[in-house]
């Protein structure tokens, strides 16, 4: 069982998109609703993917035998005085939580964010996904704020959410 983890090609839409439906069905740690991915089509995911190559962001799609299994994707801003910084999201699926899967598409992160000037890698965790923390904080994040009530179940119930950032230039 080969773990690759590689850059997304438009050819991955249909596949990106089944994978998200899954994860958005697994995990009540993303912002996404299944609903609200029930709702994209792969001609939205193909622009999505595209928006990528164009604009010196990175999507990493992490695959087992053909299957996606987790992705990853690290946005810039435009501005030159904070292009520095990455906002990083992931995401693997249920059945390959606690299998390095993560782990990798982080370290091809941090190897893509070196060859691209890229200092800081920030991210948000929903402050009870323990999992999650303890991988970013095993790897080198460090906690640099929280947000409370920052995501609004559709029960009425929130999570907070913790602020974690990885300098590759210190």
């Amino acid at each position: 069982m080969e773990l690759i983890i590689r850059k997304a090609h438009v050819s991955d839409a249909e596949r990106l998109l089944d994978y998200g439906l899954n994860i958005a069905e697994e995990s009540p740690f993303l912002i996404i609703t299944p609903e609200e991915m029930k709702a994209e089509d792969v001609s939205s995911e193909e622009n999505w993917i595209k928006s990528f190559e164009s604009s010196g962001n990175v999507l990493l799609v992490a695959e087992i035998e053909g299957e996606i299994v987790g992705s990853l994707n690290c946005n810039r801003p435009k501005r030159s005085r904070v292009r520095h910084i990455g906002t990083m999201g992931i995401a693997v699926r249920k059945a390959y939580w606690n299998q390095k899967v993560g782990t990798e598409l982080i370290e091809t992160l941090f190897e893509w964010a070196k060859e691209n000037e890229v200092e800081e890698i920030q991210l948000t965790v929903l402050k009870n996904n323990d999992r999650a923390i303890y991988v970013y904080q095993k790897l080198g994040f460090q906690v640099i704020g929280e947000r409370p009530r920052a995501m609004k179940y559709e029960d009425g119930t929130y999570a907070d959410e913790v602020l974690m950032s990885y300098y590759l230039v210190r």
